[in-house]
Formats: C-alpha cells, sequence, structure tokens
C-alpha cells in the first residue's frame, strides 16, 4: 500500500504544492477564477466534500495515462 498526503491548498488560487497539479480545471468562472482550485464552501448542512486523486504520467507536459485513482472522503459539513 502507498500512503500520500494531501497537503493543505489555499483556495482560489493555481499554485499548488510540488507533485500536484490540476487534472481537469473547475467550470464554475462565475463562481471563482475559471481553471483555479475551488475550494470546498458551505452551502446547507450534510455536504459531503471529496477529493479525487489521480496517478498519472506526463509527457512533453500533458497527461497521457491514467495510472490509479482514488477518492478521499475529507469531512461532511
Amino acid at each position: 500500500m502507498v500512503e500520500i498526503t494531501i497537503p493543505p491548498v489555499k483556495g482560489h488560487t493555481f499554485n499548488l504544492s510540488e507533485s500536484f497539479f490540476i487534472v481537469k480545471p473547475q467550470q464554475a468562472s462565475k463562481w471563482d477564477k475559471a481553471g483555479s482550485y475551488l475550494p470546498p464552501c458551505f452551502g446547507g448542512k450534510g455536504n459531503l466534500y471529496v477529493v479525487k486523486v489521480e496517478a498519472v504520467h506526463v509527457s512533453n507536459g500533458k497527461v497521457d495515462k491514467e495510472i490509479a485513482t482514488v477518492e478521499v472522503n475529507l469531512k461532511i459539513y
């Protein structure tokens, strides 16, 4: 089993920690800067926040192969 640590990330940014990058930008430009990391936000009680972590192979600066994917439940708010 491989263990990774997901570091804290400030919201509304394009600057992620080393070895992390946005694979698919969020599309909610009316709520935030298009493509930036959109953090969890409250919209009522009982919402489950999940992060999808993908191990990918990058060639010539582009993702060309997905190796593995896991979804991590962060918190219910």
